[in-house]
């Protein structure tokens, strides 16, 4: 019986560590790897895991996670810079490694496994390999196996509005940072990390109104590298930048309604983009391809069956975390504002809880340092520049009806009495002049692929003084005004999610203004007149499942 035949499209982490797995666990079958880069060909610099992304590689392939640590550069804690003013945040602890070096480790162990490497071979068309049993597209974002099944597959890709270049620099930093900075022209953040005893990633970002600005969509490469040295010039202390193809991009967050077509399956940023933000683009395609490995470990040769396993089991995990990649990245989309809005605490602050996920209570169980700051700050209370950091910090919104990340009873829901649920809030600024609620969902109309955010309920106008809203709250409070949900009418409208389990944001912002009457605004068009005035938000995330 001839070996089963596997075509690897991709010699990245993805590509390299399923055919080093799947050779190990089958060494009959014949596993092919196609690269159309030479071996020592990588673009980019280093890549960085978290300690908890570490912690499945420990796990699943423990011989690999002693061999591959000691050639990483770790550090326990993160750090955040603004306006000059340090902030650690302990127990954010990561690790990093050059990109070239780490896939040089990749492609040895493959060898000594027996997998065979076509590098600079070009593959045109799947007819090329098509005498293939399964064909793995660990090709990247332009990958041709997705492009050749695209119907079957069907890609969704959103391009973020902000831009970025990714550089390199012999300055060699301590720890993971993200260093906010001022230019003329607007606001930068810098994400940067060392991977080496010599050399750090240096990824620049700024808002597409800054990069035009700046004039940077009609610099040179060169010149772009040189005006991205001066506004960090207090960072790279003297130290260049250096490029690698590092061309200004913005961000696409990259989703397939389904992994596989046929014979052919994606894994990595084939099937899906992680933003960098949170550093796990190389964690999930490791755990794609342990995934997909464990799959025809109980599969066998049974490729449909092996396909199926692989989706019906990862995907859950995957969604979670794509997720949380994407809200990240929209707070990346915010950022200028932000900068203007906190201090070096608050900032910091309002970037460990952005994802909604994590809480004051799993803070201080990770970063007990961190949040002994905090609550420090929140004790003294706020004093001249350090007022805006507190607030972010004490403005808090809850209900009595479920906790953050709860489930939302279905009493306020379609399937219930469809009413508001009861909110409460407390540590409004004392600069507030009045107070905004959006409630929303992203997830509509299927968390699995969303492709909208639905709009429940939309008010302004809230007076300062008021600290909550009762239940069923048909009638404002004096002074407030209704905005327009999504049905196309004022008031609230409950959970009713077609598919899947929702996620439903409750957003409260406090203005440094009244807002004049904008005729039953959109949330888009409240959001607009709010721009520039919101000087603290507060979030409550509840879920909700549909049970008939």
């Amino acid at each position: 019986m001839p070996p089963v035949r596997l075509a690897i499209l991709g010699a990245g982490p993805a590509g390299l560590l399923f055919s080093l797995l799947v050779r190990r666990r089958y060494p009959r079958w014949r596993v092919d790897v196609y690269e159309q880069n030479l071996p020592d060909a990588t673009f980019g610099f280093g890549v960085v895991f978290s300690r908890g992304a570490l912690n499945f590689l420990e796990r699943d392939v423990p011989d690999l996670y002693r061999q591959l640590l000691p050639r990483m550069e770790s550090w326990p804690v993160q750090r955040i810079v603004h306006r000059d003013e340090s902030v650690d945040i302990d127990g954010n602890g990561f690790s990093a490694i050059a990109r070239l070096k780490l896939n040089q480790f990749l492609q040895e162990l493959c060898r000594d496994a027996g997998v065979r490497f076509e590098y600079g071979r070009q593959i045109a068309s799947l007819i090329e390999i098509d005498s293939s049993d399964l064909i793995v597209g660990a090709d990247g974002l332009n990958s041709l196996v997705r492009h050749s099944h695209e119907s079957r597959f069907q890609p969704q890709v959103e391009w973020l509005s902000n831009k970025f270049a990714w550089y390199g620099t012999p300055k060699v930093f301590d720890y993971l940072t993200l260093t906010f900075r001022e230019s003329e022209h607007g606001a930068f953040v810098a994400h940067h990390y060392r991977y080496s005893q010599e050399m750090s990633t240096f990824i620049v970002e700024c808002d597409a109104a800054t990069w035009q600005r700046a004039g940077l969509d009609r610099m040179s490469d060169e010149d772009s590298r040189v005006y991205c040295e001066g506004v960090f010039a207090a960072d790279l202390g003297g130290h260049p930048l250096v490029s690698n193809k590092s061309i200004w991009r913005q961000f696409p967050i990259l989703h397939n309604s389904h992994w596989s077509a046929g014979n052919a399956v994606l894994i990595g940023d084939a099937l899906r983009t992680i933003h960098f933000s949170i550093g796990s683009g190389t964690r999930l395609a490791f755990e794609d391809a342990i995934a997909l490995d464990r799959a025809f470990g109980e599969a066998g040769e049974d490729v449909p069956r092996a396909l199926e396993a692989f989706e019906r089991e990862r995907r859950p995990v995957v969604e979670k975390l794509f997720a949380a990649a994407n809200r990240s990245s929209y707070w990346y989309e915010k950022f200028p504002e932000k900068m203007r809005r906190f201090d070096a605490l608050g900032l910091a602050y309002d970037y460990m809880t952005r994802s909604g996920r994590m809480t004051d209570e799993r803070l201080r169980q990770t970063a007990p340092k961190f949040m002994a700051q905090v609550e420090a700050r929140r004790r003294k209370g706020a004093e001249g520049g350090q007022q805006k950091g507190a607030q972010a910090m004490t403005f808090k919104l809850t209900s009595t009806a479920f906790p953050h990340d709860g489930e939302i009873p279905a009493k306020y829901t379609c399937e219930g009495d469809d009413v508001s649920p009861p909110l409460a809030w407390s540590g409004v600024p004392a600069n507030a002049k009045s107070l905004a609620l959006i409630v929303d969902d992203p997830d509509a109309p299927d968390p699995a692929a969303p492709q909208m955010t639905w709009v429940h309920w939309v008010v302004y106008n809230v007076s300062p003084a008021v600290t909550g809203l009762p239940e069923a709250s048909r009638k404002l409070p004096a002074g407030a005004l209704d905005g327009l949900n999504d049905w196309g009418r004022t008031g609230y409208g409950g959970p009713c999610p077609p598919i899947g389990r929702h996620r439903y944001f409750h957003k409260l912002y406090a203005l440094d203004a009244v807002l004049p009457d904008l005729r039953k605004p959109t949330k888009a068009k409240l959001e607009a007149a709010m721009k520039g005035h919101v000087i603290a938000e507060a979030r409550l995330v509840g879920t909700y499942r549909k049970r008939k």
